[in-house]
């Protein structure tokens, strides 16, 4: 990682004001001030080491595209007068694998659900949930997306839509 001086100025800054407030975490603020402040370069990955790699726009929207589908999967469950014959349980949102690239796409819908309070219907309860399917999601979510697409109306589904849906 490459850091221009002013970067690695303002950084320093930062790191010193942190120091300062937390004093629990003040070794490692300041071992990270002095590495800027000394230049050593070897040792510029330690300050970025806690950011994820960035989640793409078209990612993103894939992610709530999938949150939107389970929000109108709920609702129309909701409304229908005679909801017989459908898993309710098959209308949870059971997340992503977070044993695989997938991770991101949990974290970015537990960020949607539980940082932004989105998708009300959709959300779990409970604040620490992982939103961890166990089982890659990601091809299973796209055939899903791809029949509600094609639904005439996305928002009141009947129980053929929701069915055909889930069963994708």
């Amino acid at each position: 990682m490459e850091i221009s001086k002013t970067e690695r100025l303002i950084l320093m800054n930062q790191y010193l004001i942190l120091e300062k407030l937390y004093t629990e975490d003040e070794n490692r603020y300041k071992s990270l001030r002095i590495a800027l402040e000394k230049g050593y370069t070897k040792n510029y990955h330690d300050i970025s080491s806690e950011l994820n790699e960035e989640l793409s726009k078209g990612e993103c929207e894939f992610v709530n595209e999938v949150l939107k589908m389970y929000e109108a999967l709920t609702r129309s469950y909701n409304r229908l007068q005679d909801n017989k014959g459908i898993d309710e349980k098959q209308l949870k949102f059971k997340g992503f694998d977070l044993n695989s690239e997938e991770a991101k796409y949990a974290d970015y819908a537990h960020y949607c659900m539980h940082t932004l309070l989105l998708y009300n219907d959709v959300k779990s309860d409970y604040e620490f949930e992982t939103y961890d399917s166990h089982t890659r999601m990601t091809s299973k979510y796209e055939k899903m997306l791809a029949v509600w697409e094609s639904t005439g109306d996305k928002i009141y589904l009947n129980v053929q839509d929701i069915e055909n849906i889930i069963n994708a």
